[in-house]
């Protein structure tokens, strides 16, 4: 009868043990898709908005930043044309060579500084502009209307902003 009662009760504990592993299993897979559909769906929503081709329509929201780059002391000229294609005017880009990011876009939207240089091709963050890394011995600094600005890539551009990006060898 003992032998009987035992065998019960580690049949229920192994059937608790297969459930308990079942929901907990069933929770991590729900969080892990929470997780990638809170970094992904606003990341695919904004590729969309870049990708858009709004122009320079009456009515648009239209404002201008200056992005200065210097290279080891060195200014750069970003190029004319960024994210222009053809016909189509994307929402963050340039006209000329004169450093001047144009945001054109029928609503008002948060566009980064990390836009305009997803929008150019170019990997920009506190540790890496295009090639140039950090680890490989070269400091990031970003001053937006003179003042430091830990941001980066997250800066929302704002109209006759100056924003100043200092790409400089390390101190030995």
């Amino acid at each position: 009868m003992q032998k009987n009662k035992s065998s019960k009760i580690a049949g229920r504990n192994s059937r608790f043990k297969l459930t308990l592993a079942t929901v907990s299993l069933a929770a991590f897979l729900l969080g892990m898709a929470v997780l990638l559909a809170i970094q992904i769906v606003p990341k695919m929503l904004l590729e969309q908005k870049l990708m858009e081709c709004p122009g320079h329509k009456q009515g648009n929201i239209h404002y201008h930043a200056t992005v200065l780059i210097y290279y080891l002391g060195e200014q750069m000229t970003i190029p004319p044309g960024v994210g222009l294609e053809g016909d189509c005017i994307h929402p963050v880009h340039t006209h000329d060579e004169t450093n001047l990011v144009h945001v054109d876009y029928p609503k008002k939207y948060p566009f980064t500084l990390g836009d305009f240089f997803n929008r150019w091709g170019y990997i920009f963050n506190k540790k890496q502009f295009a090639n140039i890394r950090t680890f490989d011995g070269y400091t990031i600094r970003v001053e937006v209307n003179g003042k430091e600005n830990k941001e980066y890539e997250r800066y929302v551009l704002k109209d006759k902003d100056r924003i100043r990006i200092y790409i400089e060898k390390k101190n030995k």
